[in-house]
């Protein structure tokens, strides 16, 4: 709601949270990816928390994501407990009314009992490997794309000529971003890691 939202930014310490890692995973990286690079961050967005000091958590909703830098609005320990629901959900009357502002995103209406999961500063996120956390970003900028160590899920029985293309469509909206492509040990692999793949799968 728009009262626990503006809650959630009189309390919490914006400052905390500047050095953790903000990651969107794309459930369907092959038709998500190459639209997403043309998205704009005045859009709020739904990503993954992780410490800097740990490998890149929660892939559970993806295999390839995008890294983020931005302004969180909303963070806490369990997703299902803040219950944002999807982007893909916003209707044409809704980008209208907000227009160039964006889209923003809210943590829906919850009781008492569900607001210790929250995080107003980054020493309340406890990266619980059986919860995601989630945290709400605005005025966001992608800085690297990430490819989990399952990646090549992706590129499985796509064998198909249309499938193959897709596959390409993906690879060639990352390499043209120009963003690096790291793992979740934060260690670069480069968009060559995503070609091997796509011709090893061929």
């Amino acid at each position: 709601s728009r009262v626990l939202k503006n809650l959630w930014r009189q309390h919490s310490n914006q400052e905390s949270f500047r050095r953790l890692t903000f990651v969107h995973w794309f459930s369907n990286a092959v038709e998500s990816v190459p639209e997403f690079v043309q998205s704009s961050g005045k859009d709020e967005i739904s990503t993954s928390i992780s410490s800097p000091d740990d490998p890149i958590g929660f892939t559970r909703w993806g295999v390839v994501g995008i890294q983020l830098k931005g302004w969180v609005t909303f963070a806490g320990n369990n997703m299902n407990q803040i219950m944002s629901g999807y982007m893909d959900k916003v209707k044409a009357k809704d980008r209208a009314k907000y227009g160039e502002a964006g889209i923003p995103k809210r943590p829906m209406e919850t009781t008492p009992r569900s607001w210790d999961t929250f995080a107003l500063d980054a020493g309340d996120l406890t990266y619980d490997p059986n919860e995601v956390n989630e945290a709400i970003l605005d005025n966001w900028r992608p800085t690297a794309w990430v490819i989990s160590e399952k990646f090549m899920n992706i590129f499985k029985n796509r064998q198909r000529r249309s499938e193959r293309e897709e596959l390409l469509t993906m690879i060639e909206a990352i390499r043209d971003s120009g963003l690096p492509v790291i793992n979740t040990n934060r260690e670069l692999v480069g968009i060559e890691a995503l070609e091997r793949a796509y011709n090893e799968a061929d």
